[in-house]
């Protein structure tokens, strides 16, 4: 049997969209081209083609964990499989992915130099020597129940059946070798994981390790407990038990180690739940787990590749691959390749226990000159990085100053503090610390709460001021209610001042940064409505300002894209809108959960997720995401099906395109759709594609003339200016993708 299989690529405008950056890590596999691939959650895996020096994100378009992972030394295909019938496939060493809808749930993925092979979940063995186009089903002498297949050198095919038993082949499946038993070895239980290392396969059958090089002579060893992973690294057999921890099994004196690996850099409270091993081809060893971390093992010490901590407070990146994530305990960790890993925040000996344990890294930046500044909410010490994150300068704590300090970070040489005095409950200190914090000075001192500063530089600020200053004085007048914005262009030598339009002391100024023209969001001056927010501009550097909007949605962020120059917003109940004409109409754009978070990057063309929908530790407490851009976005599509198929898949999925008719056309074609109940036409995208993944038309208003989705109705197309050639048309609805094929033909 032979199945025929059709994928496209189309982008999508999606919270789905959204890759996570700090999954937990359950497999890591060494590809036939020596990559090292660490995978896990939520479609997460990321790779390493030195030997696990540098890593690099990629990005699957699904949600799904990988389950199996293969690539080919001699070619850029790599495949993804996820235990069901999707498949995901590279022709770019992973860059860059496109899924298909294949019609069996794929297990396992091997292959040889020329040719692909999966194991399917009825225990068959299909075969795609066009790098998954097509794919046939290959015959074994006796079907004893196929566990596992592997390749052994570059051109046998090794089959592991039930029966302690196996084939072999050495032209691609044609042709088997009778069944072969591990001579030598009593009867042994199913296989539950192998590799191959210098033409050695190791494999595990339940706690027996059995190896071989030639697949007729068989060493083997039994290791105290039934193993989840190994590897082995002469005279050691490495594994991870039961209980998530590494042990060592000495193959000569038959005795068995059990450590926690210790490396330099291993942060407190370090969740220790290691998942898998694999050695790499410079022989040393990996493993990872939970937290996204991996470590290393060269000779006889460990390194902590990258961690990542799940209490997350703060989050900052300058562009799509320099950030910083701030948490409690003091810590916080650092990435320079876009979150495929994360460097744990150095600390000093004389870092209490007690010190880490009351104090959170909160604010955190991350700037232009690669220089990260942290600040310790009760310790209120700065901490400068002038290499990524490498080290860390601390500087010295304000004096009389207290819990509610802030950082605005200018430079790496430059920054404000501003605090409440301890003893002066209504009075606020302004410090600007310059040299690399090795000096400050006192700006300003205010007889009012809550101070802020917005900084473009050191001499060009504005300070946010909680009460209603009457006069300039020092000290200055002031009546309880109301908020001021304090401007300065010289350093804070002369000033001159703004009312917020509200009167109310909270407030956010967004694009202050960029130009004159920045935006203001202040909660309704009615102090008992707390539900509305209302959004002001200035084109004045904030002399005066226009009210724009208001919103009973809670504005979380705003941004603008560098590029296109266009606003977008979070609102905490209708999720992101974007506005065309600098703020003065929003529409809806992209769904976002109120416990999602975003964070734009300093040119606001790259945004970062963090969702905290998830309240319990030992889990994750906050899930970092960041979102994948549409050139590498892909979708997942089908072949055309019998309509007995479509029927069933119709009733799984919110909308359902049936195959396109008459097909190839020249003037117009229809096409069938059918919508579950709580899927409406009106909420429906219909767009066509080309071959290259390019939208040559939107026609969703076929779709939102309907009024009914609940039953299957025809819809009619007649394009005028459509070229002749191959297209793709795809019905979007819930995050779900509907894809069929379009020939137009010269008429």
């Amino acid at each position: 049997m032979e199945y025929t299989l059709l994928c496209t690529c189309v982008c999508s405008n999606s919270i789905e969209s959204y890759q996570r950056l700090d999954a937990s890590l359950t497999g890591v596999k060494v590809l036939y081209d020596n990559t090292c691939a660490a995978f896990g959650e939520e479609g997460t895996l990321i790779l390493s083609s030195d030997n696990g020096k540098t890593w690099h994100n990629t990005y699957l378009a699904t949600d799904a964990k990988p389950k199996d992972i293969i690539g080919f030394s001699q070619s850029s295909h790599y495949f993804v499989c996820y235990g069901t019938k999707t498949l995901s496939h590279s022709t770019d060493k992973g860059n860059t992915w496109i899924n298909t809808i294949v019609p069996f749930a794929v297990q396992q993925l091997f292959g040889t130099t020329d040719a692909v092979f999966s194991l399917t979940e009825e225990g068959s063995i299909m075969r795609s020597m066009n790098w998954g186009t097509t794919w046939t089903a290959l015959q074994l002498p006796k079907n004893n129940g196929i566990t596992a297949g592997m390749r052994h050198g570059k051109d046998s095919i090794i089959i592991i059946t039930e029966q302690s038993s196996y084939y072999c082949s050495t032209d691609n499946g044609t042709t088997w070798s009778e069944e072969q038993y591990f001579s030598s070895l009593d009867t042994l239980p199913q296989l539950t994981y192998f590799y191959t290392h210098n033409n050695m396969s190791h494999l595990l059958f339940g706690n027996i390790v059995v190896r071989t090089q030639d697949w007729k002579t068989f060493l083997r060893d039994t290791l105290p407990v039934n193993p989840r992973s190994f590897v082995v690294e002469e005279p050691w057999v490495y594994y991870i038990s039961q209980t998530d921890s590494i042990r060592a099994y000495s193959l000569t004196t038959k005795q068995t180690a059990s450590f926690r690996p210790m490396f330099v850099g291993m942060p407190i409270f370090f969740n220790s739940s290691y998942n898998a091993l694999a050695k790499l081809s410079d022989n040393s060893l990996v493993s990872v787990g939970l937290g996204k971390f991996i470590i290393k093992k060269q000779q006889e010490s460990w390194e902590l590749v990258s961690f990542i901590f799940q209490d997350k407070y703060s989050v900052h990146f300058y562009d799509d691959m320099r950030g910083i994530v701030g948490g409690a305990n003091q810590s916080f960790c650092l990435t320079t390749n876009g979150g495929a890993t994360w460097q744990v925040g150095p600390r000093k000996k004389e870092d209490s226990l007690l010190l880490r344990i009351v104090t959170n890294a909160l604010p955190v930046y991350a700037l232009e000159d690669s220089v990260f500044v942290v600040y310790f909410g009760n310790n209120i010490q700065p901490m400068i990085s002038k290499d990524n994150g490498k080290t860390f300068t601390r500087r010295k704590a304000i004096n009389g100053t207290s819990m509610d300090n802030r950082v605005t970070p200018i430079s790496s040489d430059s920054f404000f503090q501003t605090g409440r005095g301890f003893l002066e409950n209504d009075t606020s200190l302004v410090y600007l610390y310059t040299s690399g914090g090795d000096s400050l000075r006192l700006i300003k001192k205010i007889y009012a709460r809550s101070s802020r500063v917005f900084a473009r530089s050191a001499k060009e600020f504005i300070i946010f001021v909680s009460r209603n200053i009457l006069t300039l004085q020092d000290p200055p007048y002031f009546v309880e209610q109301g908020s001021y914005l304090l401007r300065t262009k010289d350093g804070g030598l002369t000033y001159d001042s703004t009312e917020i339009p509200s009167k109310r002391s909270t407030f956010t100024l967004y694009g202050y940064e960029e130009s004159s023209h920045f935006f203001l969001t202040t909660p309704s001056r009615d102090e008992s409505d707390f539900s509305t927010t209302y959004l002001y501009e200035t084109r004045d550097d904030g002399k005066t300002f226009i009210f724009l909007d208001s919103t009973t949605a809670d504005i979380n962020r705003m941004w603008r894209d560098a590029a296109t120059r266009q606003l977008f917003r979070q609102t905490r109940d209708n999720g992101i809108e974007i506005s065309v004409d600098d703020g003065k109409t929003w529409q809806y754009y992209v769904k976002c959960s109120s416990k999602n978070t975003l964070f734009a990057s300093k040119n606001g063309k790259e945004l970062f997720l963090l969702n905290d929908s998830l309240s319990f530790v030992p889990v994750s407490l906050k899930r970092l995401y960041r979102v994948v851009p549409d050139s590498v976005h892909s979708f997942v599509t089908s072949v055309v099906n019998s309509e007995e198929e479509d029927k069933t898949l119709a009733y799984s999925a919110p909308v359902y395109l049936y195959s396109p008719y008459p097909n190839p056309f020249s003037s117009k074609v229809r096409f069938d759709i059918i919508w579950l109940s709580y899927a409406q036409p009106s909420e429906t995208t219909l767009k066509v594609f080309n071959q290259m993944g390019v939208m040559v038309a939107d026609i969703s208003y076929l779709c939102q003339t309907l009024v009914s989705g609940n039953k299957r109705q025809t819809l009619e197309w007649s394009p005028d200016d459509l070229a002749d050639g191959l297209y793709y048309i795809e019905a979007r609805a819930d995050g779900y993708s509907s894809v069929r094929h379009l020939i137009k033909i010269i008429q």
